[in-house]
C-alpha cells in the first residue's frame, strides 16, 4: 500500500508542475516557451531545450537500446522526444512467451519536460520514467533522479541514434 501511495504521490507532483508550466509560459528550466504559430519563435525558444551540445535540425532525437528485464531476455527499448515536448516509446520484452497479441510489446506516448540535465517522461497512462541525458544517451534513473545501482546499472543506458 505504501508504494502505491509513493506512486500516486510521485504521480500527483509530476501532473502538478506539467500543468504550472503549461499554464504560466514557461518550461521547467526557467526558459520561455513559444505557443505561437510562428516557426522561427518555435525552433529559437526549443532547439536549445533538447540540449545544446545534443541540438539538432530534425524535431525529433531518438534514443535506443536494451534494459534489464526481471523475466525475459531484455527490453528493447525506443524513446523518441520531440521538440513540442511530447514523447513516444515502444518497448519490446524479448524471449518472452507471448500470452496473446500484443503481450510482449507496449508503445507509449505523452510530453516530456526536463529539469536540469533530467528528462521526465509522462505517459497519458500516467506513468512516469525518469533519465538523465547527456549529450550522447538517455540514462534511466529512478523517480528521485538517482542512478539505478547494482551490478545491471551500466544497461540501463539508451544510446542517441
Amino acid at each position: 500500500m505504501s508504494k502505491q501511495l509513493d506512486i500516486f504521490v510521485v504521480l500527483l507532483i509530476t501532473a502538478t508542475v506539467i500543468y504550472a508550466c503549461q499554464s504560466n509560459g514557461h518550461s521547467a528550466d526557467g526558459g520561455h516557451e513559444s505557443h505561437g504559430d510562428s516557426a522561427a519563435a518555435h525552433d529559437s525558444s526549443h532547439g536549445n531545450m533538447i540540449s545544446g551540445a545534443a541540438a539538432q535540425a530534425d524535431s525529433v532525437i531518438t534514443y535506443s537500446g536494451v534494459i534489464p528485464c526481471a523475466d525475459c531476455e531484455g527490453i528493447e527499448s525506443i524513446v523518441s522526444l520531440r521538440k513540442d515536448f511530447t514523447f513516444t516509446g515502444r518497448l519490446l520484452y524479448m524471449g518472452r512467451k507471448s500470452t496473446g497479441a500484443g503481450s510482449n510489446e507496449l508503445n507509449q506516448s505523452g510530453s516530456w519536460m526536463r529539469h536540469g540535465n533530467t528528462i521526465h517522461l509522462v505517459e497519458k497512462s500516467g506513468g512516469a520514467t525518469y533519465y538523465l541525458q547527456t549529450d550522447s544517451s538517455l540514462i534511466q534513473v529512478d523517480d528521485k533522479g538517482e542512478r539505478i545501482g547494482g551490478s545491471l546499472a551500466d544497461k540501463f543506458v539508451l544510446r542517441k541514434q
